[in-house]
């Protein structure tokens, strides 16, 4: 039994794939290309504030009593701090 968690686990941690990333949506969200297709990601354990008004902006203002216009400066530069780790490839895309 243990013989056969040998040979499944590393095929399991190898990777499928590059993904490109074609946009970054905001802090937290990418928009990639994986296999053809376009995909949202969310990054996991990153919540950073909203970088445009929208519900969730209104919600989080409301709830920190921040004002509406700070978490949309903090948003914007959460965005900007995700564009500048991206590595620019062909055609604009980039990679992590």
């Amino acid at each position: 039994m243990v013989f056969w968690a040998f040979l499944i686990i590393p095929a399991l941690s190898q990777p499928h794939g590059t993904a490109t990333v074609v946009r970054v949506i905001d802090g937290d969200t990418l928009k990639v290309e994986f296999q053809g297709q376009k995909e949202s990601i969310r990054l996991i354990g990153i919540d950073t504030p909203e970088s445009r008004a929208n519900p969730k902006a209104k919600r989080d203002a409301q709830r920190s009593g921040e004002d509406i216009k700070r978490i949309i400066a903090m948003g914007g530069k959460a965005t900007a701090f995700t564009k500048s780790k991206i590595k620019k490839g062909g055609y604009g895309q980039g990679r992590i």
